[in-house]
Protein backbone atom coordinates (compact mmCIF):
# COMPACT_ATOMS: atom_id res chain seq x y z
CA UNK A 1 0.00 0.00 0.00
CA UNK A 2 2.57 2.43 0.70
CA UNK A 3 3.72 2.65 -3.13
CA UNK A 4 0.51 3.49 -3.98
CA UNK A 5 1.56 7.24 -2.24
CA UNK A 6 4.95 8.48 -2.29
CA UNK A 7 5.70 9.67 1.50
CA UNK A 8 4.73 13.02 1.94
CA UNK A 9 3.92 15.60 5.64
CA UNK A 10 1.03 14.45 7.15
CA UNK A 11 -0.29 16.43 10.93
CA UNK A 12 -1.64 14.00 13.20
CA UNK A 13 -4.21 15.75 15.62
CA UNK A 14 -5.16 14.36 18.81
CA UNK A 15 -5.79 14.83 22.27
CA UNK A 16 -5.37 10.24 22.42
CA UNK A 17 -1.94 9.62 24.20
CA UNK A 18 -0.63 6.56 20.93
CA UNK A 19 0.38 3.91 23.43
CA UNK A 20 -1.32 0.89 24.64
CA UNK A 21 -1.30 1.56 28.35
CA UNK A 22 -4.89 3.26 28.94
CA UNK A 23 -7.68 1.79 27.33
CA UNK A 24 -9.10 1.59 24.07
CA UNK A 25 -8.85 5.23 22.76
CA UNK A 26 -5.37 5.35 23.38
CA UNK A 27 -4.56 2.04 21.90
CA UNK A 28 -6.79 3.02 18.87
CA UNK A 29 -4.56 6.10 18.95
CA UNK A 30 -1.49 4.05 18.48
CA UNK A 31 -3.12 2.13 15.78
CA UNK A 32 -4.12 5.52 13.55
CA UNK A 33 -0.21 6.38 14.44
CA UNK A 34 1.03 2.96 12.76
CA UNK A 35 -0.71 3.57 9.73
CA UNK A 36 -0.03 6.59 9.24
CA UNK A 37 3.68 6.16 9.46
CA UNK A 38 3.62 3.08 6.92
CA UNK A 39 2.63 5.69 4.31
CA UNK A 40 3.70 8.97 5.59
CA UNK A 41 6.15 11.21 7.42
CA UNK A 42 4.09 12.05 10.62
CA UNK A 43 4.33 14.76 12.57
CA UNK A 44 2.24 14.21 16.14
CA UNK A 45 0.77 17.27 17.22
CA UNK A 46 -0.69 16.42 20.93
CA UNK A 47 -2.97 18.43 22.72
CA UNK A 48 -2.52 18.07 26.49
CA UNK A 49 -5.20 18.82 28.65
CA UNK A 50 -3.78 17.66 32.01
CA UNK A 51 -5.42 14.61 32.28
CA UNK A 52 -3.37 12.25 31.05
CA UNK A 53 1.28 12.54 30.87
CA UNK A 54 1.85 9.03 29.65
CA UNK A 55 4.54 10.98 27.88
CA UNK A 56 7.06 8.26 28.32
CA UNK A 57 5.31 5.23 26.47
CA UNK A 58 4.82 7.13 23.12
CA UNK A 59 6.89 5.29 20.40
CA UNK A 60 8.76 8.55 19.06
CA UNK A 61 10.43 6.74 16.16
CA UNK A 62 6.68 6.14 14.71
CA UNK A 63 7.09 10.37 13.84
CA UNK A 64 9.06 12.72 12.19
CA UNK A 65 8.12 15.09 14.96
CA UNK A 66 6.54 15.16 18.42
CA UNK A 67 4.74 19.03 19.22
CA UNK A 68 2.94 18.98 22.74
CA UNK A 69 -0.11 21.82 22.41
CA UNK A 70 -0.91 22.54 26.45
CA UNK A 71 -3.99 23.87 27.55
CA UNK A 72 -3.61 26.85 29.00
CA UNK A 73 -7.54 27.80 29.04
CA UNK A 74 -9.00 28.41 32.39
CA UNK A 75 -12.56 28.93 32.99
CA UNK A 76 -14.88 28.81 36.11
CA UNK A 77 -17.81 29.39 34.38
CA UNK A 78 -20.11 26.33 35.44
CA UNK A 79 -21.47 26.26 32.13
CA UNK A 80 -18.79 26.52 29.77
CA UNK A 81 -17.80 23.23 27.61
CA UNK A 82 -14.41 23.54 28.30
CA UNK A 83 -13.52 20.43 30.24
CA UNK A 84 -15.25 18.34 27.35
CA UNK A 85 -14.12 20.44 24.39
CA UNK A 86 -10.96 22.36 24.46
CA UNK A 87 -9.52 22.76 20.62
CA UNK A 88 -10.52 26.22 19.65
CA UNK A 89 -7.68 27.83 21.35
CA UNK A 90 -5.07 25.83 19.14
CA UNK A 91 -6.30 26.65 15.70
CA UNK A 92 -4.44 29.39 15.47
CA UNK A 93 -0.90 27.49 16.43
CA UNK A 94 -2.12 24.67 13.74
CA UNK A 95 -2.68 27.01 11.01
CA UNK A 96 0.93 28.51 11.87
CA UNK A 97 2.33 24.96 11.59
CA UNK A 98 0.32 24.30 8.39
CA UNK A 99 2.07 27.38 6.99
CA UNK A 100 5.36 26.37 8.00
CA UNK A 101 5.41 22.14 7.06
CA UNK A 102 2.42 22.31 4.23
CA UNK A 103 0.73 18.94 4.90
CA UNK A 104 -0.78 16.68 2.80
CA UNK A 105 -3.46 15.86 5.01
CA UNK A 106 -4.16 16.55 8.65
CA UNK A 107 -6.60 13.77 10.15
CA UNK A 108 -7.59 13.86 13.53
CA UNK A 109 -8.28 11.41 16.35
CA UNK A 110 -10.83 13.01 18.76
CA UNK A 111 -13.50 15.68 19.80
CA UNK A 112 -11.27 18.48 20.58
CA UNK A 113 -8.76 17.31 17.88
CA UNK A 114 -11.43 17.94 15.45
CA UNK A 115 -12.59 20.99 16.90
CA UNK A 116 -9.05 22.24 16.85
CA UNK A 117 -8.60 22.13 12.92
CA UNK A 118 -12.15 22.33 11.87
CA UNK A 119 -11.39 25.83 10.31
CA UNK A 120 -8.39 25.00 8.66
CA UNK A 121 -8.65 25.67 5.05
CA UNK A 122 -6.56 24.81 1.51
CA UNK A 123 -5.76 21.16 3.28
CA UNK A 124 -7.38 17.63 3.01
CA UNK A 125 -8.74 17.39 6.71
CA UNK A 126 -10.09 13.83 7.58
CA UNK A 127 -11.50 13.55 11.29
CA UNK A 128 -12.63 10.63 13.66
CA UNK A 129 -13.92 10.57 17.17
CA UNK A 130 -14.99 7.84 19.68
CA UNK A 131 -18.24 7.91 21.79
CA UNK A 132 -20.04 11.60 21.82
CA UNK A 133 -18.51 13.92 24.83
CA UNK A 134 -22.05 14.09 26.33
CA UNK A 135 -23.21 10.71 26.34
CA UNK A 136 -21.09 9.38 29.43
CA UNK A 137 -22.68 12.14 32.02
CA UNK A 138 -26.44 10.71 30.50
CA UNK A 139 -25.94 7.18 30.81
CA UNK A 140 -23.67 7.64 34.41
CA UNK A 141 -27.73 9.60 35.73
CA UNK A 142 -28.89 6.47 34.92
CA UNK A 143 -26.46 4.05 36.88
CA UNK A 144 -27.22 7.26 39.39
CA UNK A 145 -30.71 6.25 39.45
CA UNK A 146 -30.88 2.66 39.02
CA UNK A 147 -28.42 2.68 42.33
CA UNK A 148 -30.11 5.04 44.27
CA UNK A 149 -30.54 4.12 48.20
CA UNK A 150 -30.42 5.64 51.70
CA UNK A 151 -26.60 5.44 52.01
CA UNK A 152 -25.69 7.27 49.12
CA UNK A 153 -29.36 9.35 48.89
CA UNK A 154 -27.47 12.87 49.63
CA UNK A 155 -24.35 12.29 47.07
CA UNK A 156 -27.18 10.85 44.56
CA UNK A 157 -29.61 14.02 44.54
CA UNK A 158 -26.53 15.81 44.30
CA UNK A 159 -25.59 14.88 41.12
CA UNK A 160 -29.18 14.84 39.70
CA UNK A 161 -29.37 18.74 40.79
CA UNK A 162 -26.36 19.25 39.40
CA UNK A 163 -27.29 17.22 36.25
CA UNK A 164 -30.31 18.78 35.75
CA UNK A 165 -29.40 22.55 36.62
CA UNK A 166 -25.81 22.56 34.43
CA UNK A 167 -25.23 18.90 32.85
CA UNK A 168 -28.61 19.20 30.49
CA UNK A 169 -27.58 22.75 29.32
CA UNK A 170 -23.90 21.99 28.84
CA UNK A 171 -24.79 18.56 26.74
CA UNK A 172 -27.44 21.00 24.94
CA UNK A 173 -24.70 23.46 24.08
CA UNK A 174 -21.99 20.01 23.19
CA UNK A 175 -24.41 18.75 20.55
CA UNK A 176 -24.69 21.64 18.65
CA UNK A 177 -20.75 22.65 19.06
CA UNK A 178 -19.96 19.11 18.21
CA UNK A 179 -22.30 19.19 14.49
CA UNK A 180 -20.77 22.41 13.67
CA UNK A 181 -17.38 21.12 13.87
CA UNK A 182 -18.02 17.78 11.97
CA UNK A 183 -20.08 20.35 9.06
CA UNK A 184 -16.82 21.71 8.19
CA UNK A 185 -14.44 18.44 7.50
CA UNK A 186 -14.53 16.57 3.54
CA UNK A 187 -14.82 12.95 5.69
CA UNK A 188 -15.61 12.42 9.34
CA UNK A 189 -16.04 9.14 10.97
CA UNK A 190 -16.92 7.42 14.32
CA UNK A 191 -15.88 4.52 15.49
CA UNK A 192 -19.08 2.92 16.89
CA UNK A 193 -22.08 2.50 14.31
CA UNK A 194 -25.11 3.44 15.44
CA UNK A 195 -23.19 7.24 17.32
CA UNK A 196 -22.15 7.55 13.36
CA UNK A 197 -25.51 7.09 12.41
CA UNK A 198 -27.60 8.70 15.26
CA UNK A 199 -26.13 11.40 17.03
CA UNK A 200 -23.19 12.87 14.87
CA UNK A 201 -24.55 11.89 10.96
CA UNK A 202 -21.21 10.66 9.98
CA UNK A 203 -19.45 7.42 8.70
CA UNK A 204 -19.39 4.34 10.67
CA UNK A 205 -15.55 4.12 10.98
CA UNK A 206 -13.85 0.84 11.81
CA UNK A 207 -11.49 0.52 14.23
CA UNK A 208 -8.24 -0.59 13.27
CA UNK A 209 -6.55 -3.40 15.45
CA UNK A 210 -3.19 -5.26 14.30
CA UNK A 211 -2.73 -8.35 13.01
CA UNK A 212 -0.56 -10.63 15.49
CA UNK A 213 -0.66 -14.36 15.69
CA UNK A 214 -4.14 -15.94 16.84
CA UNK A 215 -3.84 -17.07 20.56
CA UNK A 216 -4.79 -20.73 21.02
CA UNK A 217 -6.50 -21.69 23.89
CA UNK A 218 -5.35 -24.35 26.31
CA UNK A 219 -7.56 -26.72 27.91
CA UNK A 220 -9.05 -27.04 30.54
CA UNK A 221 -10.67 -29.14 32.94
CA UNK A 222 -14.11 -30.01 31.76
CA UNK A 223 -16.06 -28.50 34.30
CA UNK A 224 -14.02 -26.16 34.79
CA UNK A 225 -14.33 -22.60 33.73
CA UNK A 226 -12.60 -19.44 33.35
CA UNK A 227 -14.05 -16.26 32.33
CA UNK A 228 -11.94 -12.98 31.24
CA UNK A 229 -13.51 -9.59 32.35
CA UNK A 230 -11.28 -6.70 30.65
CA UNK A 231 -11.04 -2.76 30.98
CA UNK A 232 -10.00 -0.25 33.36
CA UNK A 233 -12.67 0.00 36.50
CA UNK A 234 -13.20 3.82 36.57
CA UNK A 235 -15.28 3.93 33.05
CA UNK A 236 -19.08 4.00 33.24
CA UNK A 237 -19.37 0.87 30.56
CA UNK A 238 -16.63 -1.06 32.52
CA UNK A 239 -18.30 -0.93 35.76
CA UNK A 240 -21.42 -1.34 34.05
CA UNK A 241 -20.04 -4.56 33.03
CA UNK A 242 -18.24 -5.44 36.06
CA UNK A 243 -21.07 -5.08 38.62
CA UNK A 244 -23.87 -7.02 36.26
CA UNK A 245 -21.05 -9.80 36.52
CA UNK A 246 -20.79 -9.66 39.98
CA UNK A 247 -24.58 -8.94 41.03
CA UNK A 248 -26.23 -10.72 38.90
CA UNK A 249 -24.34 -13.28 36.57
CA UNK A 250 -21.63 -14.74 38.97
CA UNK A 251 -24.49 -16.12 41.87
CA UNK A 252 -26.16 -17.75 39.36
CA UNK A 253 -22.98 -19.63 38.07
CA UNK A 254 -22.18 -20.71 41.33
CA UNK A 255 -25.39 -21.43 42.34
CA UNK A 256 -25.45 -23.96 38.73
CA UNK A 257 -21.97 -24.56 38.83
CA UNK A 258 -20.45 -24.22 41.67
CA UNK A 259 -16.90 -22.07 43.42
CA UNK A 260 -15.03 -25.13 42.66
CA UNK A 261 -15.70 -25.07 38.98
CA UNK A 262 -15.57 -21.27 38.11
CA UNK A 263 -12.85 -18.39 37.70
CA UNK A 264 -12.92 -15.27 36.50
CA UNK A 265 -9.97 -13.30 35.78
CA UNK A 266 -10.09 -9.46 35.57
CA UNK A 267 -8.04 -7.24 33.76
CA UNK A 268 -7.36 -3.42 34.09
CA UNK A 269 -6.43 -0.43 36.22
CA UNK A 270 -8.21 0.64 39.68
CA UNK A 271 -9.37 -2.22 40.89
CA UNK A 272 -9.07 -0.96 44.29
CA UNK A 273 -11.26 1.88 43.75
CA UNK A 274 -14.49 -0.67 43.31
CA UNK A 275 -17.06 0.16 45.76
CA UNK A 276 -17.00 -1.45 49.31
CA UNK A 277 -20.39 -3.16 48.91
CA UNK A 278 -19.06 -5.07 45.77
CA UNK A 279 -15.81 -6.17 47.66
CA UNK A 280 -18.07 -7.87 49.86
CA UNK A 281 -19.46 -9.48 47.48
CA UNK A 282 -16.63 -10.42 45.68
CA UNK A 283 -14.55 -12.11 48.69
CA UNK A 284 -17.84 -14.29 49.72
CA UNK A 285 -17.67 -15.49 46.08
CA UNK A 286 -14.09 -16.20 46.35
CA UNK A 287 -13.46 -16.94 42.63
CA UNK A 288 -12.02 -13.74 41.37
CA UNK A 289 -8.89 -13.29 40.45
CA UNK A 290 -7.80 -9.49 39.79
CA UNK A 291 -4.32 -8.60 37.48
CA UNK A 292 -4.37 -4.80 37.15
CA UNK A 293 -2.97 -3.80 34.07
CA UNK A 294 -1.38 -6.30 31.78
CA UNK A 295 0.98 -5.67 28.94
CA UNK A 296 0.31 -7.76 25.52
CA UNK A 297 2.60 -10.88 26.28
CA UNK A 298 0.70 -11.21 29.76
CA UNK A 299 -3.09 -10.33 28.38
CA UNK A 300 -2.15 -13.36 25.27
CA UNK A 301 -1.62 -15.43 28.23
CA UNK A 302 -4.98 -14.59 30.06
CA UNK A 303 -7.22 -15.17 26.86
CA UNK A 304 -5.12 -18.41 26.32
CA UNK A 305 -6.25 -19.25 29.67
CA UNK A 306 -9.79 -18.37 29.30
CA UNK A 307 -12.73 -20.20 27.84
CA UNK A 308 -14.59 -16.75 26.62
CA UNK A 309 -14.46 -13.06 27.21
CA UNK A 310 -17.06 -11.85 28.62
CA UNK A 311 -18.93 -8.36 28.18
CA UNK A 312 -21.81 -8.07 30.20
CA UNK A 313 -22.58 -4.49 29.53
CA UNK A 314 -26.26 -3.34 29.21
CA UNK A 315 -25.53 -0.04 28.38
CA UNK A 316 -24.90 0.41 24.57
CA UNK A 317 -22.89 3.37 24.85
CA UNK A 318 -19.92 2.98 22.44
CA UNK A 319 -17.93 -0.41 20.71
CA UNK A 320 -15.89 -2.44 22.82
CA UNK A 321 -12.58 -2.79 21.84
CA UNK A 322 -12.04 -5.45 23.84
CA UNK A 323 -14.57 -7.53 22.17
CA UNK A 324 -12.31 -7.04 19.26
CA UNK A 325 -9.24 -7.88 20.44
CA UNK A 326 -10.26 -10.95 21.68
CA UNK A 327 -11.64 -11.82 18.13
CA UNK A 328 -8.54 -11.26 16.51
CA UNK A 329 -6.45 -13.55 18.92
CA UNK A 330 -9.49 -16.56 18.30
CA UNK A 331 -11.06 -16.39 22.37
CA UNK A 332 -14.38 -17.03 21.85
CA UNK A 333 -16.61 -13.96 23.13
CA UNK A 334 -19.84 -13.42 24.93
CA UNK A 335 -21.53 -10.83 25.06
CA UNK A 336 -24.90 -8.71 25.70
CA UNK A 337 -27.00 -7.77 22.50
CA UNK A 338 -26.08 -4.12 23.64
CA UNK A 339 -22.89 -4.21 22.31
CA UNK A 340 -24.21 -5.42 18.94
CA UNK A 341 -25.34 -1.53 18.35
CA UNK A 342 -21.74 0.07 17.66
CA UNK A 343 -20.08 -2.83 16.00
CA UNK A 344 -23.08 -4.59 13.87
CA UNK A 345 -20.43 -6.87 12.78
CA UNK A 346 -21.13 -9.12 15.72
CA UNK A 347 -23.63 -12.19 15.10
CA UNK A 348 -24.51 -14.35 17.63
CA UNK A 349 -23.98 -18.01 16.83
CA UNK A 350 -21.52 -17.13 13.48
CA UNK A 351 -18.56 -15.15 15.33
CA UNK A 352 -19.44 -14.68 18.93
CA UNK A 353 -22.08 -15.76 21.48
CA UNK A 354 -24.99 -13.25 22.13
CA UNK A 355 -27.03 -12.82 25.06
CA UNK A 356 -30.38 -10.86 24.99
CA UNK A 357 -30.78 -10.57 28.54
CA UNK A 358 -28.50 -11.94 31.99
CA UNK A 359 -29.86 -15.40 32.22
CA UNK A 360 -29.50 -16.10 28.43
CA UNK A 361 -25.46 -14.63 29.34
CA UNK A 362 -25.43 -17.75 32.32
CA UNK A 363 -26.53 -20.32 30.12
CA UNK A 364 -24.31 -19.58 27.38
CA UNK A 365 -21.19 -19.77 30.00
CA UNK A 366 -22.50 -22.72 31.58
CA UNK A 367 -22.90 -24.26 27.85
CA UNK A 368 -18.97 -23.11 27.05
CA UNK A 369 -17.82 -27.07 27.48
CA UNK A 370 -20.46 -28.14 25.05
CA UNK A 371 -20.55 -28.51 21.52
CA UNK A 372 -16.81 -27.90 21.37
CA UNK A 373 -16.28 -27.93 17.23
CA UNK A 374 -18.88 -25.01 16.93
CA UNK A 375 -17.46 -23.20 19.25
CA UNK A 376 -14.01 -23.30 17.36
CA UNK A 377 -15.61 -22.60 14.21
CA UNK A 378 -17.47 -19.37 16.01
CA UNK A 379 -14.13 -18.40 17.22
CA UNK A 380 -12.49 -19.18 13.66
CA UNK A 381 -15.45 -16.68 12.01
CA UNK A 382 -14.64 -14.07 14.65
CA UNK A 383 -11.07 -13.74 13.80
CA UNK A 384 -11.65 -13.83 9.80
CA UNK A 385 -14.47 -11.26 10.33
CA UNK A 386 -11.92 -9.06 12.58
CA UNK A 387 -8.94 -9.62 10.33
CA UNK A 388 -11.17 -8.82 6.79
CA UNK A 389 -13.20 -5.34 8.37
CA UNK A 390 -11.00 -4.16 11.66
CA UNK A 391 -7.61 -4.67 10.18
CA UNK A 392 -4.74 -1.89 9.53
CA UNK A 393 -4.76 -3.11 5.91
CA UNK A 394 -8.48 -2.11 6.16
CA UNK A 395 -8.45 0.91 7.50
CA UNK A 396 -5.36 2.05 5.30
CA UNK A 397 -7.02 0.96 2.38
CA UNK A 398 -9.97 3.12 3.57
CA UNK A 399 -7.94 6.21 3.95
CA UNK A 400 -5.81 6.09 0.83
CA UNK A 401 -9.12 5.84 -1.09
CA UNK A 402 -10.29 8.84 0.75
CA UNK A 403 -7.19 10.82 -0.24
CA UNK A 404 -7.30 9.58 -3.39
CA UNK A 405 -10.45 10.66 -4.48
CA UNK A 406 -10.26 14.11 -2.69
CA UNK A 407 -7.04 14.74 -4.92
CA UNK A 408 -8.63 13.77 -7.96
CA UNK A 409 -11.64 16.01 -6.97
CA UNK A 410 -9.36 19.20 -6.93
CA UNK A 411 -7.71 18.12 -10.38
CA UNK A 412 -10.85 18.03 -12.03
CA UNK A 413 -12.57 21.12 -10.50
Amino acid sequence: MSQVIEKKTVFYVTEAFPHNNHGGGALTSLNISKILNKNFYVYLILLDNGYEKNFRYIDKKLFKKVIILKDIKKTKKIYSTHNYLFGSQFIKKINILKLKYKPYLIYSYGFSSSEAISQLNDVLKIGSVGDPLYLPRAYKKNEILKDINLKNFIFSAKFLLRYLIIDLIVIWKLKSKILKIISNFETFGCFSNHHAKNDLFCEYFKTPLEQTRPVYNLKLTKNYIKLLHVGHLKGTITMNSFKNLVNKVCPKLIKIIGKKNLEISVVGKFHENIPMKLKKKIKKFGVFKFHGYLNNNRFDSELKKADALIACNDINLGSRIRILTALSKKTLVITHKANLDGTPELRNNFNCLVGKNFDELIQLCTSLKKDLKKKKKIKLNGFKKEKKKFSFYAFEKLLLQKISNFYKRQLNS
